[in-house]
């Protein structure tokens, strides 16, 4: 099975964290507050990634392989079934809570990351979508450019199929201070079973490819 390299916009140069190879930064959906390292109240590029003028873009979530990461099973589209559990089509003001609000979505440079999420509450609606960030006047330029795929415990997601929505990240630190446009891929995951799971986004554009696991345990009853 093979993989290319991928995930969001154009980044600022910024030292990796340890799990990343140096290179350009890029992110994905972020969170409230300090983004909080997550994707509640941030607007999405698919990985947050920075962007032209604004230059501060980043990767969040998994990244994107062309070649299937999940062996010769379909991909998943709204309304498949996974062990149990459904994926949707979703935007983050439905969910009960947004996955990247447990899992530290921003990823400032290009290479393979691998990140361990804190206990995720089981819910029964919860929003896995990533993306990237930009000014509003170019996000849609910006999201012309990258390539996406992403994959759930291995099995990869149809990602065109779920589409993209839109959300604002007012006064944005990643985006210094600036308010941007999120846009994120609509995927919701209904009834997580409790356990182990792996998400993947993989992303690939002409500044590099950034490939990112999160991995995460939705807790029991």
């Amino acid at each position: 099975m093979r993989h290319e390299s991928p995930l969001m916009v154009n980044v600022i140069r910024h030292r990796s964290d340890r799990h990343g190879t140096q290179g350009r930064a890029r992110s994905h959906t972020p969170a409230s507050s300090r983004m909080d390292g997550c994707l509640t109240d941030l607007p999405a590029r698919g990985r947050l990634a920075r962007v032209a003028a604004l230059r501060p873009m980043f990767l969040l979530v998994t990244v994107f392989v062309l070649t299937g990461f999940g062996g010769g099973s379909s991909p998943l589209r709204p309304g498949n079934e996974l062990s149990g559990m459904m994926l949707i089509k979703g935007t983050a003001a439905r969910a009960d809570l947004k996955l990247f609000d447990v899992c530290d979505p921003v990823i400032l440079t290009s290479g393979r990351y691998t990140r361990k999420c804190r206990a995720v509450p089981r819910v029964s609606r919860l929003f896995i979508g990533y993306g990237q960030f930009d000014r509003p006047r170019v996000i849609d330029k910006t999201w012309r450019s990258p390539t996406w795929a992403a994959w759930l415990d291995g099995r990869r997601i149809d990602l065109p199929r779920f589409g993209t929505s839109d959300r604002t990240l007012v006064a944005f630190h990643a985006a210094g201070g600036k308010s941007v446009t999120l846009r994120e891929w609509r995927v919701m995951l209904v009834e997580a079973s409790p356990g182990r799971h792996t998400l993947r986004y993989r992303f690939r554009d002409a500044s590099g490819v950034v490939d990112a696991t999160w991995v995460f345990a939705v807790r029991g009853q």
